[in-house]
């Protein structure tokens, strides 16, 4: 019977002996030479780290930063990233989306970053009151391939849509974004490897076909005052 036992509770008490813990690897930094390196995007093929980041202190809520990126897995040493998109330094010419006019914003539009496919990334940003959305080739140009030009950021705007092109999600080659503005609701866009546009939702379209009492009928009428309304900029 004691023989038994020994082989079944491998010693004495019945319990196996503990494995010795392995050794957890030291953390190391990848980014020692920036003062900040934040949102951090993997491609989809596994191959490249796409971030936020910028080499100077800063104080500001919301700030400028540049795009970067590295190789994947990292190299064993130094950090190896390459500015992709630089800061856009000075105050904008364009405000409405219809040029690049820097990354900037904090944590929002930070977290915008995401891979539109293996080779493209798409982001929001904030120029003036409103924001808009990006795409830039993560191949080809600019610092990471060489100091090359840096690729051309391109805006991502649905037709006919004015104020701001927030970026909702974007996976496989389709991006998701929200359009709004001071005079209509939200409405909902989605496209696909840069083909045609489609529209999800038009709140302001429901509102209008909608008939269930004098609710809806304050909410046209809101509707068409925001339409007919003077927007004015000041300058202070």
């Amino acid at each position: 019977d004691g023989e038994a036992d020994g082989e079944a509770g491998g010693g004495a008490g019945g319990e196996e002996a503990a494995a010795p813990a392995a050794k957890a690897a030291p953390a190391r930094c990848l980014t020692p030479s920036l003062y900040f390196a934040h949102m951090p995007r993997l491609s989809p093929d596994g191959r490249t780290l796409a971030f936020a980041a910028r080499e100077g202190e800063f104080r500001s809520h919301s700030a400028g930063f540049e795009l970067r990126t590295m190789a994947w897995p990292p190299p064993e040493a130094g950090h190896g990233s390459a500015t992709l998109v630089p800061i856009v330094r000075g105050f904008p010419a364009a405000t409405d989306g219809s040029s690049f006019a820097g990354l900037f914003g904090f944590h929002d539009e930070l977290a915008s970053l995401a891979w539109l496919d293996e080779a493209t990334l798409v982001f929001h940003s904030v120029a003036g009151a409103t924001k808009s959305t990006f795409t830039v080739a993560a191949t080809g140009g600019g610092e990471a391939t060489g100091g090359g030009p840096a690729p051309p950021v391109v805006p991502l705007r649905p037709p006919q849509c004015e104020g701001s092109v927030e970026l909702l999600g974007a996976s496989g080659g389709t991006a998701i974004v929200q359009c709004s503005s001071l005079r209509r609701p939200p409405s909902v866009w989605a496209v696909k490897d840069g083909g045609e546009w489609t529209c999800l939702v038009d709140v302001g379209s429901l509102v209008e076909k909608h008939d269930a009492g004098p609710h809806c009928e304050q909410a046209r009428a809101a509707l068409r005052e925001l339409r007919s309304a003077r927007l004015e900029k000041v300058r202070l």
